[in-house]
């Protein structure tokens, strides 16, 4: 059914999410920088809960509240690597999905561009990556989610699958950077999206990267019921459980997930 179709979907962008968290781990242990790990222990914590929350959600509403939660984690994600490059922290989202417009497989849309439709315009987010095309004057292809076995242009999937829950969006040209001209699109004549359903190919594939570094145990964030904090090492389990910690300093920030590592190329 459609639950579980759209556990599916988040459960691959959860993947993706992951593994940026993996691959970003050590620059925050070496940079000692207390603001950039404030953010990434953030997304994590986030991370861990919504991995919980998402096997035992029971309806399309409580996926479409923890979806708003990874979008969150996607944004201090990149605060956390703005702050670790020296580049100023991406405004947090306040009225939007935090999510790149185009994929939400794709990093945080901390870029701002505005869609313009006959009805009017309004404001989104797309990655660094997907903006840049746009300021070439290309025009980057949106993914698409299976909603109800069909393949839906992920702007328009509903955000209980981490769409951009844009249902109306039809017609319309995206504008980045100024410019006068943008990409123009029509999304209700035509499909040709990648059709995809998620980054995954269905269940987590990412391993903890805990053991890399000798006598450093994972860590996963607080849960935050807890008034005491004491520290503690984990071992590798099936399903993601977190380690207390007592510092912000930790040694290791790295997050439980299932199965093997899995570095993007």
């Amino acid at each position: 059914g459609q639950l579980d179709e759209a556990k599916a979907e988040l459960k691959g962008q959860l993947d993706v999410i992951a593994n940026e968290i993996l691959e970003l781990s050590d620059r925050v242990t070496m940079a000692e920088n207390e603001a950039a790990t404030a953010h990434f222990r953030s997304a994590n914590d986030t991370y861990s809960d919504v991995s919980e929350a998402a096997e035992s959600a029971t309806g399309l509403t409580e996926l479409e509240s923890l979806s708003d939660r990874l979008d969150m984690a996607r944004w201090r994600l990149e605060a956390s690597e703005a702050l670790l490059e020296g580049r100023e922290v991406p405004a947090e989202p306040e009225d939007r999905p935090a999510h790149c417009f185009f994929d939400p497989s794709h990093r945080a849309g901390v870029e701002e561009a505005e869609i313009r439709t006959p009805a009017g315009s309004k404001i989104v987010g797309v990655c660094r990556m997907c903006a840049a095309k746009l300021e070439r004057g290309e025009t980057p292809t949106p993914r698409s989610i299976h909603v109800g076995g069909r393949p839906i242009p992920a702007p328009q999937a509903p955000r209980s699958y981490g769409g951009g829950g844009l249902d109306w969006l039809s017609a319309f040209s995206i504008l980045v950077g100024g410019r006068n001209r943008g990409a123009s699109y029509d999304l209700g004549r035509t499909r040709n999206v990648r059709s995809t359903k998620g980054s995954s190919s269905g269940g987590s594939v990412l391993g903890r990267l805990g053991n890399r570094r000798s006598g450093t145990a994972p860590i996963t964030g607080r849960r935050t019921t807890t008034s005491s904090s004491a520290t503690r090492s984990t071992r590798s389990t099936t399903k993601p459980r977190r380690a207390r910690t007592t510092s912000p300093k930790s040694r290791s920030s790295t997050p439980k997930v299932k199965g093997r590592a899995r570095r993007r190329r």
